[in-house]
């Protein structure tokens, strides 16, 4: 795995500004800063969906149907990325939306409500590097029962999930980075550095993964290999 120049990161139509990309969010900027392209992305196609280094989701409205689940799930088994933002999803279309996506891979979110703090992150992973404290404020957190996720606040409202061979980051609140990141109601440079280590993330090159074929012919030349051992003997 290597970091991506000019790295693609696909959105879903519809996102809007709020937890979302395409003019709405202070990732725009940083993505930009990075040298990557934001993308709106159809996830009904397929090649669509594959050709993108990561993916964007947020919550609200957009509802993945079976055919964009299903590359979805694709994309993250063969080592892709993505990151799902999300809010309070106590009910309505919020619920449903998340019900979508984390549902693919047995996951589920809890509809704490919870208003307005700062948590302490937890743990080692690279996404909360010289991150001590994130500030949210209304939010779902995910059921840490379901799927296992890697928590990254103690809180449960990042979290990040193995699928296949790849990965999902789960952010259960939009207003932390809605317009400029560290601005009002965030917790400043430790959510300026979160957002910093997300666009590294998502702008990571997935690692290949062999062709079916590729791997069939390797396992011809290994048995070939292992009856011409054997007859030596």
């Amino acid at each position: 795995v290597g970091t991506a120049s000019a790295s693609v990161i696909g959105y879903r139509s519809g996102v809007g500004g709020f937890g979302g990309l395409g003019g709405g969010s202070g990732f725009d900027a940083l993505f930009a800063a990075a040298g990557d392209t934001v993308a709106l992305t159809d996830f009904n196609s397929a090649s669509a969906v594959s050709s993108a280094t990561g993916l964007w989701m947020n919550g609200g409205t957009n509802v993945l149907n079976g055919t964009e689940q299903s590359n979805l799930l694709s994309f993250l088994n063969s080592g892709g990325r993505a990151v799902y933002v999300t809010d309070r999803s106590d009910s309505g279309p919020w619920s449903v939306s998340t019900a979508s996506i984390l549902g693919l891979f047995g996951a589920a979110d809890i509809h704490t409500g919870g208003d307005n703090g700062t948590y302490a992150t937890i743990g080692s992973n690279a996404l909360v590097a010289g991150v001590t404290n994130i500030k949210f404020n209304t939010w779902s957190a995910v059921d840490p029962t379901k799927a296992s996720p890697t928590l990254l606040t103690a809180n449960g409202m990042a979290a990040v999930y193995n699928v296949g061979l790849g990965q999902l980051l789960f952010i259960g609140d939009t207003n932390w980075q809605n317009g400029s990141i560290g601005a009002d109601g965030t917790s400043g440079a430790d959510d300026a550095a979160f957002a910093n280590n997300i666009v590294s993330w998502l702008g990571t090159e997935r690692t290949a993964v062999p062709e079916p074929g590729s791997i069939a012919l390797f396992g011809v030349a290994l048995a070939g290999l292992v009856f011409v051992r054997r007859r030596k003997v």
